[in-house]
């Protein structure tokens, strides 16, 4: 609580650990999706993140990108690898991070992703195997799709601009000292806002001041 505002209720959903998913045990390679929230507001930041695990070694991989129609979707990065113990097996691990921004409310499913590759099969004599191409088994896998209850507005949100952000603050910077003005002498007014977790076309335009009759402004065009 803060004086009479207070924030809304927040539901947890515990689920079961990934160690007890026994759909993917001693699988060679599968994908596996996530999201770090199923119900954001309209506009708001969800981030998906995306692995791939393997315990072969694979090539020509082709891997499909994440659709949700009405959304906006950003990669994140490069991605990152390393190696980790899933269902007591060793694995490398391939995974991605993306930003979606849902367009609109009500119910909307993030498509599966679909992983293409060959698997390189090991221990196979071949003759004259240095001029031999590598001898694989093509092998297709398919993420799990999420489904994301998006909200719309608060009905008692009474402002024109909706900024659904995890961050916003605003900075003022002078090229002099502002008590120490020389009649005469222009001086420059830069003023930033820095928000976290929203789109360029969402960010709301800075209100014109008005300013004193001694003072003339001409302000540049915005830096997005």
């Amino acid at each position: 609580h803060f004086g009479k505002d207070n924030s809304l209720v927040t539901a947890v959903v515990v689920t079961e650990s990934l160690q007890a998913d026994n759909d993917n045990i001693n699988e060679e390679l599968f994908l596996q999706a996530s999201v770090n929230t199923e119900t954001p507001y309209i506009q708001e930041q969800v981030i998906y993140t995306l692995k791939l695990f393997r315990k072969v070694n694979i090539s020509q991989a082709a891997l499909t990108e994440p659709v949700l129609n009405d959304a906006v979707i950003v990669r994140l990065g490069e991605g990152k690898n390393y190696n980790t113990k899933y269902n007591d097996e060793n694995y490398v691990v391939v995974e991605r991070e993306y930003a979606i921004f849902p367009q609109k409310s009500g119910a909307m499913t993030i498509t599966p992703v679909t992983l293409t590759a060959g698997i390189v099969i090991a221990n196979q004599a071949r003759y004259n195997s240095f001029f031999s191409q590598q001898s694989t088994r093509n092998k297709r896998v398919v993420s799990n799709s999420i489904v994301l209850n998006v909200q719309a507005k608060p009905a008692n949100n009474a402002s024109p601009i909706w900024l659904p952000a995890e961050q916003v603050y605003i900075e003022e910077k002078w090229s002099v000292d502002p008590q120490e003005v020389i009649l005469g002498e222009p001086v420059t007014r830069t003023i930033s806002l820095f928000v976290k977790g929203v789109t360029v076309s969402a960010l709301p335009e800075l209100q014109k001041q008005k300013l004193p009759k001694q003072i003339k402004s001409y302000p540049d065009q915005p830096i997005l």
